[in-house]
């Protein structure tokens, strides 16, 4: 109780981001918590009943199969979020979301992203790059230098055995006479 208050040293984007994927879902939450709580509910009563019991299980899958429909065919509903990540259906509706992430203004863009704090937005121009990222990078451009210096190597070997592989044909007698080669 007698702590100084927080200074705000700096927000960084990959927390930024984290946070407004986290305000997604809670909104999300909010707007159709009852339904995800009946499914769920519904998936542990179908899990508990024996499977002896087929009408019953039946029921329930029906049951199950109709709350599944109304949360996922739903077009007010064009994501599937967690406190982690969001999978968003249609590119129009991901166009729509990094809109709302990097307005700064805090209006309402749509029914299924919340309200944000006027200021608070995503700039996708200051991410920082982590060690997985650029190693990712490398380990690419490893593999892309690697397949064309393969495909280097195979085009000049054929170039000396007197034709040129398919991929590169670029005359129909399949010959290396009407190429000129020269000396660098």
């Amino acid at each position: 109780a007698r702590a100084p208050d927080w200074d705000l040293v700096g927000i960084y984007e990959n927390g930024l981001m984290g946070t407004l994927i986290r305000d997604v879902y809670d909104h999300f939450l909010f707007s159709h918590g009852n339904k995800v709580q009946q499914r769920n509910r519904l998936k542990e009563l179908l899990e508990e009943t024996p499977k002896e019991e087929t009408r019953k299980r039946q029921n329930i899958g029906r049951a199950l199969e109709k709350m599944r429909n109304d949360l996922n065919k739903n077009p007010d509903i064009p994501h599937r979020p967690s406190k982690y990540q969001l999978v968003i259906t249609g590119v129009h509706k991901v166009a729509e979301f990094f809109t709302w992430a990097k307005d700064t203004t805090g209006k309402v863009v749509s029914n299924w992203l919340p309200a944000k704090d006027r200021g608070t937005a995503w700039s996708e121009a200051e991410k920082p790059e982590g060690p997985y990222l650029q190693e990712m990078r490398r380990s690419l451009w490893r593999a892309r230098a690697d397949k064309f210096k393969g495909m280097c190597e195979q085009y000049w070997a054929a170039l000396r055995a007197g034709t040129i592989p398919e991929w590169a044909d670029h005359d129909d007698d399949k010959t290396a006479d009407d190429f000129r080669m020269g000396v660098i």
